[in-house]
């Protein structure tokens, strides 16, 4: 049994053991990799397990540089909000499974030291197919196994990587095996209200998988980015998506519009019996008709009406205090009746003293206050 590196595996060998593994979901397939290494600044570290002589493994892996504000720390990963993890083929024995654990961790340690990262991030997909099942592990191998910390910490705006703290964060997962009235039943009041107020608007509802769909999507991008503040990925990064997806078909583009505009859209990801909306765009001036609601339920019923089983909405971080940006965005997700399944994801700090400072800065914010003695003390 050896390790390989990504270039050196056939992309068409790589992408079968995707397609069959029940560990993998679509950012582990090589067209999603080749876009995080041209637009988001990844630099491809991942590889292969090879035993006699077939693919037994894939690990997807990147290298980045992440700003921490005082500094910028060297971070090896499977993969920021796009998971990945360790997909080994069906069929694999229980001695095989073992050895690929092994040796792929041993691959990732060597890489880290070689690179000398001072941490090390792992996570799993939700919509792998294992993990909606009874056989997802409760924890991770390289918990269990190998000693990494569970769970990361998130500050206000986002991943604050701190030794030894966690912030509790689930993912919004909507099981669409139901009916139409059972899933609108089960959406918080407060969405089943806004989407009836959408509804009097006679807001048009369509999918689309035309790239010629791709700049209006990216305008309705540009107008909610002036309200939010947010950095856009470049227009290519999206046409890019729809060109190497759009005929599985695993991409698709939803719009709301008014009359002949453009309100709403999202840009879904489908595969193997899941999906995630991996961007939502509005125009402000549509906002009080509700049309985010409105497009999130639109895509639940669609979904559905397509076999699709898991529609995942995104991370919910519940003990974050509300008036946090990343409470406010997270909250919006969970009015849509999912169910809350734990993000797997973990972390190996291997110079904790770097964050140090931060790590006292956080504990001396959060329990601010006068010190108490206890009895007897």
């Amino acid at each position: 049994m050896r390790s390989v590196p990504f270039e050196e595996v056939r992309p068409a060998n790589w992408d079968a053991l995707v397609d069959e593994s029940s560990d993998a979901w679509l950012f582990h397939r090589s067209e999603w990799i080749a876009i995080e290494g041209a637009f988001a600044g990844e630099e491809c570290r991942g590889f292969g397990i090879e035993a006699d002589n077939r693919l037994l493994a894939v690990q997807p892996l990147y290298l980045r540089s992440l700003g921490l504000g005082r500094w910028t720390e060297r971070l090896l990963h499977s993969g920021l909000h796009r998971h990945t993890g360790l997909a080994i083929a069906p069929g694999a024995s229980a001695a095989e499974v073992r050895a690929a654990r092994s040796l792929a961790m041993q691959r990732i340690e060597s890489l880290a030291d070689s690179l000398d990262v001072d941490r090390i991030q792992l996570n799993a997909h939700n919509l792998a197919p294992t993990n909606m099942t009874a056989e997802r592990l409760q924890l991770p191998f390289w918990v269990s196994d190998f000693g990494y910390q569970p769970g990361l910490y998130y500050g206000p705006n986002g991943l604050q990587p701190l030794p030894s703290l966690s912030t509790p964060a689930a993912d919004q997962i909507v099981d669409l095996r139901f009916s139409e009235e059972h899933l609108f039943a089960r959406l918080q009041e407060s969405a089943r209200r806004a989407v009836r107020k959408a509804e009097k608007h006679a807001l048009g509802v369509r999918a689309s998988r035309a790239m010629e769909d791709v700049p209006r999507y990216y305008e309705l991008a540009r107008r909610s980015a002036v309200r939010t503040g947010e950095s856009l990925a470049p227009l290519e990064y999206f046409c890019r998506i729809v060109e190497v997806f759009q005929d599985a078909p695993r991409a698709m583009l939803l719009f709301v519009s008014h009359g002949d505009n453009d309100a709403a859209a999202l840009l879904l990801l489908v595969y193997k019996q899941g999906a995630t909306f991996l961007g939502g765009v509005s125009d402000p001036e549509y906002l009080e008709m509700r049309i985010n609601d409105l497009l999130h339920w639109s895509a639940i019923r669609l979904l559905r009406e397509q076999g699709v089983r898991y529609y995942r909405l995104g991370p919910w971080f519940p003990t974050v205090p509300p008036d946090w940006p990343i409470a406010k965005v997270s909250k919006f997700k969970s009015k849509f009746g999912g169910l809350h399944i734990p993000i797997v994801e973990g972390t190996k700090f291997r110079r904790p003293r770097r964050y140090l400072e931060d790590a006292l800065q956080e504990l001396r914010a959060r329990y601010a206050g006068p010190v108490v003695a206890c009895p007897g003390t």
